[in-house]
């Protein structure tokens, strides 16, 4: 029976050179090309094929192909799909261009963010959220970190400033797109109360002069509107909350605006919780958000003073105590939002952009890093 060999593993030079001896000049183009071919080898495919195999056992069968495809968009955008994979991983493994040049940057350090845009009709639907009821005085909070665009900077045309940060409510406004028959139908729908007129629970949004507004359904008819207002083009942590009678707003982890509430009047199974948008009766987006969006987590109890000061300046586990979802919102590429604790993936849609422009959050790696700086020296890397 053959002995195997034990196969030696080749230095630097002899990986870049094909083997040439170590006193020879070999042609420039050629070191970089077998450096490009090396590295796909050792350090992207690995990378890469995390995006792929979606169960992680290290094969990929016919069904984990057709979900990353789905994930990305369908078929026909696999390619584009894949490419935005190798860009994922070429920033986990190199770093960007805003890395300054530092190799081997985590991707913790250069967040993604998903952009949102009015005119595109991007928004993001949280699937089989329908059931997820907030009937009566139960009690709730929802955060994000939003970067409002303004028309100077919004990419591929502007239609409003602010718009629909996260809700469950359904717009009852009438869409470009109505013909006299909807007007119609909509008008009488109105006029007998319909199911469709008014139907949802509460909406988080930033109006056109900037302000947070919190409208849950309780019969009253003006939202809760906060006192500061947020400034364009600069990440900001806001946050809707709602417990003991009491409906509140927090702006970077601090208490904005607060007012005494009743019940949400009426229960809703069908209406769905959206990102950056609310859904008309047909499905179509409205009251779009113009800017990015990261980090959306919703909770099954009210924020307060110490749960912000806790959790908003950081990235989550997934397992805090009263989270019931989680969408980091940092997947980089396709389609598809993954929420940390895996029972309400989002469903991106309209014409979104993923940029690498998001808002460094303090993660467990960095408070342990924290640990081992002497005294007195910065850290410049999380700043």
């Amino acid at each position: 029976m053959e002995k195997k060999t034990k196969k030696t593993k080749k230095n630097l030079w002899s990986r870049a050179t094909n083997d040439a001896p170590r006193s020879s000049r070999v042609s420039s183009q050629k070191v970089a090309a077998n450096l490009v071919i090396d590295h796909l080898g050792r350090a992207l495919a690995p990378m890469i094929s995390k995006y792929v195999d979606i169960d992680e056992d290290g094969a990929v069968d016919a069904n984990e192909l057709e979900r990353f495809a789905e994930r990305v968009g369908g078929v026909e955008n696999v390619g584009k799909g894949f490419t935005s994979a190798v860009l994922a991983a070429l920033t986990a493994t190199w770093g960007d261009a805003e890395s300054g040049g530092q190799h081997n940057r985590p991707i913790e350090k250069t967040p993604c963010a998903l952009e949102f845009n009015r005119g595109l009709s991007t928004g993001a639907e949280l699937e089989v959220t329908s059931d997820v009821q907030f009937k009566g005085v139960k009690p709730f909070c929802v955060e994000a970190w939003v970067k409002p665009s303004d028309a100077e900077t919004t990419r591929n045309g502007f239609q409003g400033y602010g718009g629909a940060i996260f809700a469950k409510k359904m717009s009852d406004e009438m869409h470009p797109d109505d013909d006299e028959t909807d007007v119609l139908l909509m008008d009488e729908d109105q006029k007998k109360g319909g199911k469709n007129v008014g139907r949802g629970q509460f909406t988080f949004a930033l109006d056109d002069a900037g302000g947070l507004t919190f409208m849950r359904e309780t019969g009253l008819t003006t939202a809760l509107r906060s006192k500061r207002h947020l400034k364009p083009n600069s990440y900001t942590h806001v946050a809707a909350s709602y417990g003991f009678g009491d409906a509140s707003i927090f702006i970077n982890g601090t208490l904005d605006a607060t007012r005494k509430e009743g019940a949400i009047l009426r229960g809703d199974d069908v209406t769905p919780l959206t990102i950056g948008m609310l859904l008309d009766r047909k499905g179509r987006s409205r009251l779009g958000f113009t800017g990015t969006i990261q980090e959306v987590r919703l909770w099954n109890r009210p924020c307060d003073k110490e749960s912000m000061k806790r959790y908003y300046e950081r990235r989550l586990v997934g397992w805090e105590p009263g989270l019931t979802a989680y969408w980091p919102m940092n997947d980089c590429f396709g389609k598809i939002l993954a929420e940390k604790r895996g029972e309400y993936r989002g469903r991106v849609t309209g014409r979104a952009a993923w940029r690498r422009n998001g808002h460094h959050l303090m993660t467990d790696d960095d408070i342990e890093l924290c640990k081992h700086l002497a005294k007195g020296v910065i850290d410049e890397s999380l700043a």
